[in-house]
């Protein structure tokens, strides 16, 4: 069965990680449009992101005209995928979305400090605090309901903790605790 697997969550929440590791288990194409910004620019990534944006989706096309199974990483703050996601529905793919969650911007934003810290990439801080609410919202409000599977996890420990898992509008609380503070950024 062809399938997509939608890495996502918001800034900062691990999800390159999570997939780098994801890749060993399923050996899949991984698509990351940070990973092709920063080919294009190492220096200064920021610049080609919108070049990058475009070649991103590119590929996600290059993929489905293939009918190839493969992974993509997104923090679901836009909605452009949606789009992506109905050609997908219609190609006969399973859609699969992982969404990694992160309590509140502010551990957003200490976890980018530490990337970059590192040698990672930067995100402006602006662009985290709009994004944090929007990605959890478009992710429960639009892209759960689009999903054959999803599941939620908490990732701002040493290892993710699943939070629930479901198939469009249906689901199973895992963790009661983690799942209300969830549910606190929705409101």
């Amino acid at each position: 069965m062809k399938e997509i697997f939608i890495i996502a969550g918001p800034n900062g929440s691990g999800k390159t990680t999570f997939a780098k590791k994801f890749i060993e288990e399923y050996k899949l194409p991984f698509i990351n449009a940070d990973e092709i910004a920063q080919k294009l620019n190492p220096k200064n990534y920021q610049k080609v992101r919108i070049e990058a944006g475009k070649k991103f989706l590119l590929q996600i096309k290059d993929n489905i005209i293939q009918n190839k199974s493969f992974i993509i990483e997104s923090t679901l703050a836009e909605k452009y995928l949606l789009k992506t996601i109905e050609q997908l529905m219609q190609q006969k793919y399973r859609i699969n979305i992982i969404f990694l969650f992160l309590q509140n911007i502010d551990e957003s934003i200490l976890r980018i400090k530490i990337r970059v810290q590192k040698g990672g990439h930067d995100v402006p801080q602006e662009d985290i605090k709009r994004r944090y609410k929007r990605s959890i919202v478009n992710f429960w409000t639009l892209y759960k309901n689009k999903a054959d599977r999803w599941k939620i996890y908490y990732n701002g420990k040493d290892f993710p903790i699943p939070i629930a898992i479901g198939a469009q509008f249906d689901y199973k609380i895992i963790n009661d605790y983690l799942f209300e503070q969830f549910q606190g950024v929705l409101k």
